[in-house]
Order: C-alpha cells, then structure tokens, then sequence
C-alpha cells in the first residue's frame, strides 16, 4: 500500500518555531531601536498613504498625509522623522508594496519592515554567492552574511526602511531565475521592478536583449504582461494616479539640480573642468557599457554572469539619485571578484579578500566617525564614489578569468 502522507519531523517544527522566535524578538529589538536612536524614516509616508487611501478614500499624494505620518511616529514613540520630501513621488505600482502593512498599526508594521529587509539583505548575500558560483564553506559564508549585513549600509537601510532594496532583490532573482532556464518565471519578477526604473533600468536592458539573443521570447511575453497587469490593476483601483503621480514629481523636481551620479561627485575633484570630466566619464562608462550590451550577441552564456554583475555596478555609476540605499548593487560583483580571488591566488588570495570585506564593513563604520547618525543627506563619497569604481576595476581584472578560462590555474 502506497503512503500519501508523510509526517513532518518533529526537529522541523522546532526549528520553524526558533526561527518565528528569533525574528519576534528581532522584531522588538528593533522596537527599542527607533525608540532609541534618531532616523529618517522613508516608510512612514507611504504607510500613511496607503491607510488614508485604504481606509478614508483620501488620495495618497494628499501634501497632507505628512501629518499623519509624524503623528503615527509619535503615538509609537519612535525618535523617526520624515525625510525633506514631504510628498509622495512613488507611483502607484510601487505602493502596492505598502498596503498590507497601512493595515497594520505602525508601531509593528514598522517593525515587521525592518525584519523583512534585514531577511531580504541576508537572501541577497545568499544569493549573490549562489550566483557568481563562489564555494565557500559555512563557516565562511557565515562570515560574509555578518559582514554584510552588519556594516553601515545595511543597518541604516534598515532602520531608514528605504524602498530600494526589495527592488535590487527583485532584480538579481530575476537574472538568476534567467541563468537557470526559468525565463517566464524571470519576467514576471523583473515586470515587478518597473516601480523604480531609474535604479533597475539598465539591468532590464540587460534580460531584455539577453532573452532577444537567445530567442527566448517567453520573457518578453511576461514581463511586458506583468508590467500591463499591474497598470491595468492600479488604474482600476486608483484612476486618476498616474496624473497625481506626475503632479507630485513635477513639484518636488522642477529643475535638473537633483540630478547627481557618482560619476558627477568624482567630477567635482577639478571643479574648474567638472564639466568636461563628467561628460568624458560618462562618454566612457556608457561605451564600455554599449558594449557589454553588444557582446550580448556575440559571446557564448558563459558571460552572462560575468556581464550581469558588470551592470549592476554601471547602473550604481549611472544612478541619477544615488546614496547609500543603492550600495546593494554593488555586492554580487564584490561576490564574483572575490570567488576569483579565491580560487586564483589560494590562500594568499583568501587573505587578501577576507581583509578587503573586513575593511568594507568596519570602515564604513569607522567613516562616520565622530558621530555615527541615521538622519540629513548623508555624503560618504568613499563608499558611493571609492567603493564602486574599485569593484569596477575588479570586475575589468577577472574578466579574461571569468569569460574565457574554464578553470583557473593555480599559483
């Protein structure tokens, strides 16, 4: 007789149960956190959106919501304040994301965000190394997951609770979902993305021509689907929305002063030829990117994670708002570099990369010395400048390692 039914080990229901324990009190540590040290918050806006809109009917680009957001902070006791955009410029697929938790009170939905992104930070760490194939034993993926996820960046993305993260999450599991066959599957997570395109869009470029070289165009049928589906469902549910979407952006930004990249503050060493430098680093960038886009048709898969990784770096350089909540672009090519740094070089290799990671998390707490804050317009031009045109040049040196050696050779 055939059984039809399994009985789940008692040790799995154990260890589901730590698991619930641990981000419970995850969660409350995080409680005493907001309570304890002053941040910007870039959540509380949109969850005062979504429950005006859910619950009053009240537009979710009301210049009005701002209140409801720092009276919530307050009720909850955080030490949280709104950033200096005041108004809500997400549109409207993007506050989706937000809904579930505007039903929440905001004392724990806002606990529950900085779980979920903590959650979200340690997947991408994970699947970054998955990605670039770097072996590595647990002891030593454990390492990185505390280097990674403790270091500045990733702390104050937490507490901050910016959006960006969920979408450079979303973007690196569609192009591992690409490089595992699963192109339908790819799309759909990728249509997702279009919320935030000025972060993402160079790497739907990317899936997009990398699915038209390969002729697999069941990718472009679902993202261009998901991307219809969710206008469709948004206009359904919030008609005028792409009007007051656009009202909101136009008064935040009236002009081209909140256009800055990396590219632009690494400029800004010889003010007296900033201008020139900056076209002249973008001309190059977007060349080298051109042709990365060009090989596309040209090269055998074995590039692709090679190249996937170099434009999530290019989107960082490219980025026209870019700060600290985009670093997380950065780590799946920090990943790579340092698999091939592993590999090629053994344990002087090894050692050379362990120290590199150790300096990328403790420096960059060590930066914000004297005073380490979580609020105002933080500039650390060695991490959002330094940090990316050196993974940059890493990627450049392992490029003939990853692209044309089947194995490396040992020294």
């Amino acid at each position: 007789m055939i059984r039809r039914y399994r009985r789940t080990a008692l040790s799995q229901y154990i260890l589901v149960g730590l698991i619930l324990i641990a981000l419970i009190i995850l969660g409350y540590l995080f409680t005493m956190a907001m309570r304890s040290i002053p941040f910007e918050d870039h959540f509380a806006l949109p969850w005062a959106a979504g429950r005006a809109w859910l619950l009053e009917g009240v537009n979710p680009y009301d210049a009005d919501l701002a209140e409801i957001a720092e009276n919530a902070m307050a009720e909850a006791g955080f030490l949280g304040q709104l950033p200096e955009q005041v108004v809500l410029t997400h549109p409207a697929i993007t506050l989706f994301l937000y809904l579930p938790f505007s039903l929440i009170p905001f004392s724990i939905s806002r606990a529950i965000w900085m779980v979920i992104l903590t959650v979200l930070i340690g997947m991408m760490v994970y699947l970054s190394i998955r990605f670039t194939e770097w072996s590595v034993s647990t002891l030593e993926e454990v390492g990185v997951y505390a280097l990674l996820i403790l270091w500045y960046p990733g702390i104050y993305i937490t507490l901050t609770g910016h959006l960006n993260l969920i979408f450079i999450f979303l973007a690196l599991l569609g192009l591992i979902l690409i490089k595992s066959g699963r192109f339908q599957a790819a799309g759909f997570i990728l249509a997702l993305t279009a919320g935030l395109l000025p972060l993402v869009i160079l790497v739907i470029i990317f899936a997009v021509l990398w699915s038209i070289a390969k002729r697999q165009w069941s990718f472009l049928v679902a993202f261009f689907s998901g991307i219809t589906f969710l206008m469709i469902v948004s206009l359904l549910m919030l008609p005028g929305w792409p009007l007051n979407w656009l009202r909101s952006v136009v008064q935040t930004y009236q002009d081209l002063s909140w256009i800055e990249t990396p590219l632009m503050t690494l400029a800004t060493i010889l003010p007296g030829i900033a201008n020139f430098i900056s076209i002249a680093l973008h001309a190059s960038f977007g060349i080298y990117l051109l042709v990365i886009w060009i090989n596309i048709f040209r090269k055998p898969e074995r590039v692709f994670i090679w190249s996937a990784l170099a434009v999530f770096v290019l989107s960082f350089l490219f980025d026209i708002q870019y700060s600290l909540f985009g670093l997380y672009l950065l780590i799946p090519a920090l990943c790579l570099v340092i698999r091939f740094s592993f590999d090629r070089w053994g344990l002087i290799g090894k050692t050379i990369a362990w120290f590199i990671l150790i300096i990328i998390s403790a420096g960059s707490w060590l930066l914000m010395l004297p005073e380490i804050k979580f609020t105002g317009n933080l500039s650390v031009p060695v991490l959002t400048v330094g940090l990316p045109l050196i993974i940059f040049i890493g990627m450049v040196w392992i490029r003939w390692w990853a692209v044309k050696l089947t194995r490396l050779p040992r020294i």
